[in-house]
């Protein structure tokens, strides 16, 4: 955002990060250096339950094991919860829903990450996903079950 009171040769830019104002927060600490760190974009969707779910959780897994079954695109699942135990209970039983869909649907890697998980356990992150398999007559079969 350039300000029109200031000079042609003169220009002042506000960075936002997320809904955070850059220029606000350095004020706040000092007038703290900001540093700009690039990196890449990707498209992201976001999905939507048309009304409140009862359990979130389940509905939320149910929804991670229905993208992983139906999109003929590589990706990533981005999964956000409210902590550890959560975090932990949603891996496992995504785990076992898609052992439970066997070998035909691909592998999923589900990898937990939270701040008090060790440093080498949060570098899996950056791990290449498990290639994705043969899309078949699948697609047929997608709607979510909304009665599990």
């Amino acid at each position: 955002m350039t300000d029109p009171s200031l000079s042609p040769t003169t220009s002042q830019t506000r960075h936002h990060v997320g809904d955070l104002d850059a220029g606000k927060f350095t004020q706040y600490f000092d007038s703290a250096p900001l540093m700009n760190v690039p990196g890449a974009t990707h498209p992201v969707e976001i999905f939507y339950t048309p009304e409140p779910e009862r359990d979130y959780l389940e509905a939320s897994i149910r929804t991670v094991v229905q993208i992983h079954m139906c999109e003929e695109i590589e990706g990533d699942i981005l999964l956000f919860l409210t902590g550890q135990e959560e975090i932990d209970e949603a891996c496992r039983r995504i785990k076992r829903e898609v052992d439970i869909l066997g070998p035909e649907d691909g592998e999923l890697k589900c990898i937990p990450l939270y701040s008090t998980l060790p440093p080498h356990l949060q570098q899996r992150i950056f791990e290449l996903p498990p290639p994705r398999r043969g899309m078949g007559n699948r697609e047929k079969s997608c709607g979510i079950d909304e009665h599990r």
